[in-house]
């Protein structure tokens, strides 16, 4: 069974069960469903289904859609984003459903597990295959750079992308090593060149 925590506009928690009926909107401010996480069974997914006020500008709508851009959401449907299961994917939604209750939104964060296995495959497969694409992307470029200033932006869109690969492509490690290899080939050519 699961316990909802209910966060109002002041801070003050308090505990519902599931059963009893949902206070009125304007009131809950941040939903957050713990349950299975916190048993120690295993749970695959971690998702936030939010709404913001009507009222509410464009600039502010973007802002949160490219927060969740830059996290590489899977997004099944309008509103609901899912990311692996972690800490750390828990701390980011969790942060950014407080932004989105600042603007007086309403967030949910669930830890789900998949019913069905091909579901699974298909967000793990998002998942890879958006971070395999980048990870070839620095590969060609690394092959291309030809100084030393270059090869540092590719190293920091690395970064960028490591912070983005949940999964834990095996393209990661290849990069590294191309980036690696050529960092010390172009710092082998300049001692030549001196």
């Amino acid at each position: 069974m699961a316990i909802l925590i209910i966060k109002c506009n002041h801070g003050y928690k308090k505990f519902r069960p599931p059963w009893k009926p949902r206070p009125q909107p304007g009131s809950l401010r941040l939903l957050f469903v713990r349950s299975e996480a916190e048993k120690g069974i295993n749970v695959e997914w971690i998702m936030m289904v939010y709404q913001l006020p009507k009222s509410r500008t464009s600039a502010k709508k973007l802002a949160i859609w490219r927060k969740l851009n830059r996290l590489g959401v899977y997004s099944p449907q309008d509103s609901v984003f899912i990311l692996p299961y972690s800490e750390r994917t828990l701390e980011h939604f969790e942060w950014l459903g407080e932004e989105i209750v600042e603007m007086g939104g309403e967030v949910a964060l669930w830890a789900v597990r998949s019913l069905k296995p091909f579901q699974d495959e298909r967000i793990k497969e998002y998942f890879l295959e958006k971070v395999n694409e980048q990870y070839r992307s620095v590969m060609a470029r690394v092959d291309e750079i030809d100084d030393l200033e270059q090869l540092r932006d590719q190293w920091a869109l690395f970064g960028r992308i490591k912070t983005q690969d949940y999964l834990k492509s095996p393209l990661s490690s290849e990069v590294q090593r191309a980036i690696e290899n050529k960092a010390a080939a172009l710092s082998g050519k300049k001692e030549e060149n001196e």
